[in-house]
């Protein structure tokens, strides 16, 4: 069985990146939706199963369906850069860190250490629009629907 070589340089792992991170925030962003809604709310009480069955059911009833995408945009901002960023990064950081002079495990260890600080750096600032977006109900809700919550 022959060995395909992989695609080198920027663009694949920018491309790679940028659809997985893109993909992921798609299905996911129903269940970051409501964890951030349960983190940030005493109105569903501590009861896991109970608490995010209800704010689920809340959500899309007194909102809609819309409501588990809320923050969608700004996460597909943020994450699609942020893949392609981290992908591309941690690659070119190996090749940075691969001089003879450090082991595998070092390699990887600085690579990611770098690949880390360049993304929380540049990407923190739309996490928390998206997490303030996240947490927004529209101006029609019954305001009885808020009560005993952060929103």
């Amino acid at each position: 069985m022959a060995t395909q070589k992989q695609p080198d340089g920027f663009f694949p792992n920018i491309f790679a990146g940028g659809v997985a991170g893109g993909v992921a925030a798609v299905i996911t962003s129903p269940l970051e939706v409501i964890k951030t809604r349960l983190q940030s709310s005493t109105l569903y009480g501590t009861g896991l199963d109970q608490g995010l069955r209800r704010c689920l059911r809340d959500a899309v009833s007194v909102e809609g369906k819309r409501a588990l995408f809320k923050g969608l945009g700004v996460t597909l901002l943020g994450v699609i850069p942020s893949r392609a960023v981290y992908f591309t990064t941690y690659t070119q950081g190996k090749r940075l860190f691969s001089d003879g002079t450090r082991s595998p495990f070092q390699i990887h260890v600085y690579s990611s250490v770098l690949t880390g600080a360049v993304n929380v750096t540049w990407s923190n600032p739309l996490f928390v629009i998206r997490t303030r977006q996240q947490l927004q109900v529209d101006s029609k809700v019954d305001p009885c629907y808020l009560s005993g919550s952060a929103w």
